[in-house]
This record gives structure tokens, sequence and C-alpha cells, in this order.
């Protein structure tokens, strides 16, 4: 059982959802939720089903400013800047491997605490 881990019924949901599928893609920006779920324990079954299927919202941040531009995304962004911190703080930096790099880096530290959960390209 999951359910007092921090997990909310609507990530319970997604999860239980997914475990019933075999093929597809779990996409998430909870990063909380995707720490809460590996640190859940006896889950095993569930995490080796998620296992490279999890794709995060930097992820698909990183293949965006990576097909625009980064000057792009920046414009589009736009309101998100004010409110979101790392969106602010990455979208402040002037080079395009700056930006590429700070988001690259957040993917890699989420990648060591979801394990093996994360696809590794998209």
């Amino acid at each position: 059982m999951i359910g007092n881990q921090g997990l909310d019924l609507g990530e319970l949901i997604q999860v239980y959802t997914a475990m019933s599928l075999t093929d597809f893609i779990f996409v998430t920006g909870d990063y909380r939720f995707l720490e809460n779920l590996t640190n859940t324990p006896n889950i095993d079954h569930i995490l080796s089903h998620l296992a490279g299927k999890v794709v995060t919202f930097d992820q698909v941040l990183l293949c965006i400013v990576q097909e625009i531009g980064c000057s792009k995304v920046r414009e589009r962004v736009g309101i998100a800047q004010q409110f979101d911190h790392a969106i602010s703080q990455t979208f402040s930096m002037s080079e395009l491997w700056e930006i590429e790099m700070a988001i690259a880096n957040r993917i890699g530290n989420k990648r060591a605490i979801t394990g093996n959960l994360l696809v590794r390209s998209l």
C-alpha cells in the first residue's frame, strides 16, 4: 500500500493506471511526487514497471530549448518567470549553453534521486 507515503489520490490514480498499461510514458512536473514514490517501501514492482518511462517537465523544456532556441522560449515562458524560481533563474542566463546546462543539471539531480525512473532521452 502506498497511500500513506505523501502521495495524493490523483498521483495514486496515475500510478495504478500506468500499472495496467504496457506501452506508455508517464509525464509529470511534480518532483516531490517522484521522490516520495521512489522512497516508498515495498513497491519494487511498481518502480520496475515505471523504469525508463517517466518524462519530466525539465526534460521536455530542454528539448524545446534545443529545438527552437532559448530566446524564443524565454519570450514564451513570460509570466511563469515571475512565479517559478527555477524558470526565472534558468532564463535569466544569457547563453544557450548556460540554460541547457542548468536544465540538464536539474534533470541529473532528479535522476540521482529517482534512480532509473526517468527516460534516457526523448
